[in-house]
């Protein structure tokens, strides 16, 4: 019995740390607000190191929401718009901005 009570404050950690990735909250999206809508979007990436964001159209293809963006970065963006013309954008971070929707 004595093993057991000098084994918990070992225990206990663990269990918290599992804990915590059952009660994990929603991640942060953050969108880039588009002048006209696009048929689609080619790339997303990181200005300085070419590292690929994860994004998506919202149904009126005039928003790009992003889901693994780093704060205070400058975005490349690639799209396709309806007449097929292509375009490549660099945003500023402060026109990406936080979404109100959230992914878990």
């Amino acid at each position: 019995m004595k093993k057991l009570f000098l084994l918990i404050p070992f225990l206990l950690p663990l269990f918290s740390l599992c804990q915590s990735q059952i009660d994990s909250k929603p991640t942060d999206i953050y969108q880039i607000k588009l002048e006209k809508p696009v048929k689609c979007i080619q790339k997303i990436e990181y200005e300085k190191t070419g590292e690929e964001i994860k994004g998506w159209l919202d149904d009126d293809r005039k928003i790009i929401y992003l889901e693994n963006y780093r704060v205070n970065n400058r975005v490349k963006v690639k799209v396709i718009y309806d007449d097929d013309n292509e375009e490549q954008m660099l945003r500023s971070a402060c026109s990406v901005q936080l979404s109100q929707q959230k992914v878990l």
